[in-house]
């Protein structure tokens, strides 16, 4: 009995092991599965934040959706600024033009602010001016209104352009591209083929690239929010004015003024082109004198031929 015992024993010892072995790979591949799912989403997450959804029980709604996402990536709240690009133009009439572009060059040196530019024209009737200064965003309230008083007010806009999504965005993804711009280095230590280097250096070519561009539009946006442009035209106007009377009283004195206006402007233009054909006269009056000159002195022109005696027709008896 005991050798049936012991013969049937190692059968049921394989089988109890098999079973263990099954178990624990079965184990070890649910836990390796598991990890590889979690490393993938982690992997995810890190390359494209801006598309990971937030908990909805923090404090991101009302925030910019690149806000959030940066604020999830480094794990830190950032301040809730908005970031506005405002520009003002305006349009002056005021007595000096020159002096009132010295004057705006100055309030905005007085406010920290510079001139982008100026430009001053004359004519014969008119002076014309256009300066554009860039104040900090804090101050142009302040500034707009001390321009303002240089002048009578002839046009007014205000425009502004909210960044603040296109900002944070930009931020996020400048974030991860310096990241994956550090794992492409260590790729780059670990490459040992040719081929590998190469396609590493295509890639890590391409996101310095990319990272040149957003660290340029960043640098651009911080400029334009922090600094407001305002531009300002302006027109000389004359030193007096006439005022007319209302009524027919006035309007048959605004009528005479302006017929007078026509008479007076019609007789400037007659009397300019008078001087603007003094040269073609003089040049036609030379040429008429040499014509004659050569007419008494050479017989130029045609002789008219007189008739003889001899080629009269017989009279008639």
């Amino acid at each position: 009995m005991n050798t049936v015992f012991k013969g049937h024993g190692k059968p049921a010892t394989i089988m109890v092991l098999l079973l263990l072995i099954l178990f624990i790979a079965g184990s070890l591949s649910g836990c390796g599965g598991s990890a590889y799912k979690e490393s993938r989403q982690d992997i995810a997450q890190e390359a494209a934040p801006e598309y990971a959804v937030g908990n909805r029980d923090n404090a991101s709604y009302g925030m910019p959706a690149g806000q959030a996402a940066y604020n999830d990536k480094v794990g830190q709240v950032l301040p809730e600024e908005r970031k506005v690009i405002q520009d003002v133009l305006l349009v002056l009439s005021v007595g000096d033009v020159n002096q009132v572009i010295d004057r705006i060059m100055k309030i905005a040196e007085e406010n920290q602010g510079y001139t982008v530019k100026s430009n001053l024209a004359r004519g014969n009737d008119w002076v014309r001016g256009e300066v554009s200064i860039k104040v900090p965003s804090s101050r142009l309230n302040t500034v707009t209104d001390s321009i303002a008083d240089l002048g009578d007010i002839r046009d007014k806009s205000v425009s502004t352009q909210d960044v603040t999504e296109e900002y944070y965005d930009s931020q996020v993804r400048l974030a991860v591209l310096n990241k994956k711009e550090e794992r492409l280095l260590d790729l780059m230590d670990q490459a040992k083929t040719i081929e590998e280097i190469i396609s590493v250096e295509n890639e890590l070519t391409r996101v310095r690239t990319d990272i040149e561009v957003l660290q340029g539009r960043l640098k651009y946006l911080d400029n334009a929010t922090s600094y407001s442009s305002i531009s300002v035209s302006l027109n000389q106007t004359s030193g007096s004015k006439v005022e007319v009377p209302k009524g027919t009283l006035g309007k048959a004195l605004q009528s005479f003024i302006d017929s007078t206006n026509h008479l007076a402007e019609f007789l400037s233009n007659f009397f300019i082109m008078l001087i603007a054909i003094i040269p073609w006269a003089l040049l036609l009056a030379f040429i008429a004198w040499l014509l004659w000159i050569g007419k008494k002195k050479y017989h130029w022109g045609f002789k008219r031929n007189k008739k003889r005696p001899d080629d009269l027709p017989p009279a008639k008896e």
